[in-house]
């Protein structure tokens, strides 16, 4: 696979995005604006990992009970004595 396309637009767009960026912003922000900004990322982390995790934890819990129940039955049948 070749990855040299996406690497090109990558530093295409970023060279784009340095030139057309002014020098001087002039800008200013609140000092609650940082906790508030802190507030919104983690609340954006949480959400995407819990996304993420959620859902293995739920595979992980049905694959388990399937192997559960296979060597139950394997182990029941195994040790029963035989009557012959």
């Amino acid at each position: 696979m070749n990855h040299r396309p996406i690497i090109y637009l990558f530093l295409l767009t970023f060279l784009a995005t340095a030139l057309l960026m002014p020098a001087q912003a002039h800008a200013y922000l609140d000092p609650g604006t940082g906790g508030l900004l802190y507030q919104m990322g983690f609340a954006m982390l949480s959400f995407v990992l819990g996304a993420l995790f959620l859902p293995l934890r739920s595979m992980k819990n049905f694959f388990a009970s399937i192997k559960n129940k296979l060597f139950s039955r394997t182990r029941n049948s195994s040790t029963t004595p035989n009557n012959e």
